[in-house]
């Protein structure tokens, strides 16, 4: 990052710009990052998709989370009711005519998610990267003949979800706090899913070949993941890495859809989807609409975490987030960064 860019960063955080303003910055680092990563040269940008291809395979960290200061910090479940529908979901919000509203939204998502990872009753299901436990909690409602292994990063998130596990009577979900690098089981899955928490994989050496372990015989594997529609870059080598909003969730990396069509001998691509950016820029908007009419019991609950003097600097640094995301998908009607879903079944 610039020192231009960084200076207008700091000016940005406090808060006195008007958001048309920000708005018309974040267009301008859309525009320029694709056209710098698309270098108007077929082979060049070919050799940065096969070196990102090789970083991906050979395990990299994509994507680093500040707002958290390495799980020293966790919020309560609660926080999330603050700008989060009904379920929790962390994740993109899917809006078949663009009026559902965002509870509908993470409701149909949650739904294709589990009809495009061919999920039935009874299932063994291990979900890697749960979040606030919404994909879990959902398929445990649905189907309550499913065992559901749901992992977590953070120790303190895990108190969160075995508290509301208890209050909700869920039986059939078991909650762990461990790296999926240092994930083993004598179970093998149904079925493994990860929604957009492709950074939990994509940093362990190998990680097809530690899915399919994990994976049955005739199991499979379910993963969404944000990228963009044609071209894949680092984002330091563009200038992205200047977008507002980055120093509370930076993806230093962004694949391509077609980095992760081409797997190792491990696993073998059986179906693939590609969902319009609009879909995010939607559920960013609804995030962003709420988060903004909850600003005070947002503060309250940042003012814990962080500290007096830094719960208004969060507050504007996590709204610049929200609002990137916005323009971020929402930038040529959706068409360059989009998310992406791929199946996988084990290679025999």
């Amino acid at each position: 990052m610039g020192l231009t860019s960084k200076i207008l960063n700091k000016t940005l955080e406090l808060g006195f710009v008007p958001d048309r303003i920000i708005k018309l910055w974040m267009k301008y680092l859309c525009y320029r990052t694709i056209k710098r990563a698309k270098l108007d040269n077929i082979e060049a940008r070919n050799s940065v998709f096969r070196q990102i291809r090789a970083d991906l395979l050979s395990g990299i960290e994509i994507r680093k989370y500040y707002y958290n200061e390495r799980n020293t910090i966790d919020f309560p479940l609660f926080f999330y009711d603050f700008f989060l529908g009904k379920n929790l979901s962390l994740t993109c919000g899917y809006f078949p005519t663009g009026a559902e509203d965002l509870d509908e939204a993470e409701e149909t998502a949650l739904w294709y998610a589990s009809e495009r990872a061919k999920i039935r009753d009874g299932m063994n299901i291990l979900e890697i990267g749960c979040g606030a436990g919404a994909f879990s909690f959902w398929i445990a409602n649905k189907f309550p003949s499913c065992n559901i292994t749901a992992l977590t990063t953070s120790p303190k998130m895990l108190v969160n979800l075995r508290k509301k596990a208890e209050q909700l009577k869920v039986t059939n979900i078991q909650f762990i706090s461990q790296d999926f690098k240092d994930l083993t089981s004598d179970n093998k899955f149904d079925r493994i899913v990860c929604l957009e928490r492709f950074d939990l994989l994509s940093c362990v050496y190998n990680w097809e070949q530690k899915i399919k372990n994990l994976l049955k015989k005739d199991g499979l594997f379910f993963l969404t993941v944000p990228v963009h529609s044609s071209t894949a870059f680092y984002e330091d080598s563009t200038g992205f890495d200047s977008m507002p909003g980055n120093n509370v969730i930076e993806d230093t990396l962004i694949p391509s859809v077609h980095n992760l069509m081409l797997t190792r001998s491990s696993l073998h691509l059986i179906d693939l989807w590609e969902v319009s950016g609009m879909h995010y820029k939607l559920t960013a908007d609804k995030w962003f609409r709420k988060f903004t009419f909850n600003k005070q019991p947002i503060l309250k609950a940042l003012e814990k975490a962080y500290g007096g003097d830094k719960a208004n600097s969060w507050y504007i640094k996590m709204r610049l987030y929200l609002l990137s995301l916005y323009e971020k998908y929402g930038y040529n009607h959706g068409q360059e960064w989009i998310t992406a879903q791929y199946l996988y079944a084990p290679s025999n």
